[in-house]
């Protein structure tokens, strides 16, 4: 499937897409991607891209530019169509929270390296608010997990249990204490 006259929104913007194909062999629900979007320059000088590639369930991302600059760079253009010296102190905390989300999205490795089934970046409301968390199933039923602030000195110990098929517990403890089921 060819995409014609196609918008993509990424990191809170809304690209155009210049390239974009949704490609089937195998399930349904897991087609190939093959998506560029790009974003030009407030100057007309800059094209940033970024490109989508691989299964709908595990695609992987790359930004770059034209004419070619440092990833962060193109980065600044993508999210605000300015060079990084220009972005301004609200800019700059979405484009530092884009880089977090991006830079999470790039670390897939670790959880292989350190043997976890789960390394994640979540952006909260603010950039203050953002969390790393790690966890690893000790049994396909039972999960540990722990969430810390990577900007502020929040913690917290996730327990998830699944009970049924339909039914799960989970409990949280930190700074305040949850029970969800």
């Amino acid at each position: 499937v060819d995409m014609i006259k196609a918008r993509y929104k990424s990191y809170g913007q809304d690209l155009t897409v210049r390239k974009g194909r949704f490609l089937f062999n195998g399930p349904v629900d897991n087609p190939w991607l093959d998506v560029e979007a790009i974003r030009v320059s407030k100057s007309k000088k800059v094209t940033a891209i970024l490109r989508l590639t691989g299964s709908l369930q595990r695609p992987e991302t790359r930004i770059s530019s034209d004419p070619a600059l440092p990833e962060t760079e193109a980065l600044a253009y993508l999210i605000t169509g300015r060079p990084l010296n220009q972005v301004s102190k609200s800019e700059g905390n979405m484009l530092a929270s884009a880089a977090l989300s991006y830079g999470g999205g790039q670390a897939a490795w670790i959880t292989e390296k350190l043997g976890i089934d789960e390394f994640e970046v979540q952006e909260g409301e603010t950039l203050q608010d953002t969390l790393v968390t790690v966890g690893e199933y000790l049994t396909p039923d039972f999960y540990v997990g722990a969430k810390v602030g990577l900007f502020n000195k929040q913690a917290a110990m996730v327990l998830k249990h699944k009970i049924t098929d339909t039914i799960n517990v989970e409990t949280q403890a930190g700074t305040s204490q949850r029970v969800k089921i």
